[in-house]
C-alpha cells in the first residue's frame, strides 16, 4: 500500500511538473500588424484592450506577453500566424534608438586653398538643424570654402534631443589647377529617376546652363576646339581616350564615387570628386570656384 501511494504521488508530481512547464495558449490577436503614431508596430487583441509592441529578438519579429495568472513573461514569434516559443531569459531590450542624423558629409575632405568643398547632410526626422550654429535646412548642401583647415558641426534637436556629427575639411597650399576639366559619368537608363536639377545639369544646353558654361570655360582638348569635359555612361570604356583621361575616369572608380558623380579640376586626375549636385545653381557655383582667374583656361 506504501509503495502504491508514493508511485502515486510520484504521478501527481510529474503531472504538476509538466503543467507548470506548459506554456499558457497566446492570446487572440488581430493580423495583420498596424503601425501606430509613434513609428511602431502593434498587433492588438479584438476587444483593443491588449496592444503588443512588435520587436525583433534572434533576427525575428516577436512580441512579449506577460500571464496575469502568474507574471510569467512569454515570448511569441511572428510568421503570419501566431507560435509560441519558449520563454526568454527576460523582458525584451528595448530597440536602439532611431538616429535623426543619418549622413553628413564633406566631399572632398582634402582641398586646395581657395577651393571648395561640399557639406551634404540629411537628418529628416530632426526638428531643427544647424551648421555651426547658423540654421539650415534638414535635408540639403553647401558649398564651404575655408581658408585654413575648419571644423564643420551638425547639431541636430528634436525636444530634449540633441545629436551633432562632425566633419574637418583640411586645406593645403598646392597650388590650384591651371585649367578646368570636368568628367560627368551617370548612368542613363536612371534618368527618370533622378531629381529635376540632376536631369538639368545632365541634358540642358541652353544659355546659362551648366553644359553650356563648361563648353565656354574648359580647356579645349588637343585639337584646339573641342572643350575637355565628358558626360558618359558608367558603362562607357575609356580605352580610346587620352592617357590623361583614362586617369581621371580610374580616379573615379577608385574614389569609389556615387553615379551620378564628378569629378572637377585641372585634368590630373587628382582632383576632388563627389556626388553630381542636385542642382544646376550648385553646380555652376563650384564650376566658378575652379575656372582660372580670368574666366577662362
Amino acid at each position: 500500500m506504501r509503495r502504491l501511494a508514493l508511485i502515486v504521488l510520484l504521478a501527481a508530481l510529474l503531472v504538476g511538473t509538466s503543467l507548470a512547464a506548459d506554456p499558457p495558449a497566446p492570446p487572440v490577436l488581430n493580423w495583420p500588424p498596424v503601425a501606430t503614431a509613434d513609428g511602431k508596430s502593434v498587433v492588438q487583441t479584438p476587444d483593443g484592450a491588449g496592444k503588443y509592441n512588435i520587436v525583433m529578438v534572434n533576427g525575428a519579429p516577436a512580441f512579449l506577453w506577460v500571464d496575469p495568472a502568474t507574471g510569467m513573461p512569454w515570448f511569441y514569434s511572428i510568421g503570419g500566424k501566431i507560435t509560441l516559443t519558449p520563454p526568454g531569459p527576460g523582458p525584451i531590450p528595448p530597440p536602439p534608438p532611431v538616429l535623426m542624423i543619418e549622413s553628413f558629409t564633406a566631399t572632398p575632405e582634402i582641398v586646395q586653398r581657395g577651393q571648395p568643398s561640399i557639406l551634404a547632410w540629411k537628418a529628416g526626422r530632426a526638428k531643427s538643424v544647424t551648421l555651426n550654429s547658423v540654421p539650415v535646412a534638414t535635408t540639403g548642401q553647401q558649398v564651404v570654402e575655408p581658408s585654413v583647415t575648419t571644423t564643420y558641426t551638425l547639431t541636430a534637436v528634436d525636444g530634449p534631443t540633441t545629436e551633432t556629427a562632425q566633419r574637418i575639411v583640411i586645406v593645403t597650399d598646392t597650388p590650384p589647377p591651371t585649367k578646368l576639366g570636368v568628367l560627368i559619368v551617370e548612368e542613363k537608363t536612371d534618368r527618370g529617376k533622378l531629381p529635376k536639377g540632376q536631369v538639368e545639369i545632365l541634358t540642358s544646353t541652353a544659355s546659362g546652363s551648366v553644359i553650356d558654361y563648361m563648353m565656354k570655360h574648359c580647356a579645349k582638348g588637343p585639337d584646339g576646339k573641342t572643350p575637355e569635359y565628358r558626360i558618359v555612361d558608367k558603362d562607357v570604356s575609356f580605352a580610346q581616350e587620352s592617357p590623361q583621361w583614362q586617369k581621371i575616369r580610374k580616379a573615379f572608380d577608385d574614389l569609389k564615387l556615387p553615379v551620378p558623380g564628378w569629378i572637377v579640376g585641372g585634368g590630373s586626375g587628382e582632383a576632388p570628386g563627389s556626388a553630381l549636385p542636385s542642382d544646376p545653381a550648385t553646380a555652376l557655383e563650384v564650376l566658378k570656384k575652379f575656372t582660372p582667374p580670368g574666366g577662362k583656361p
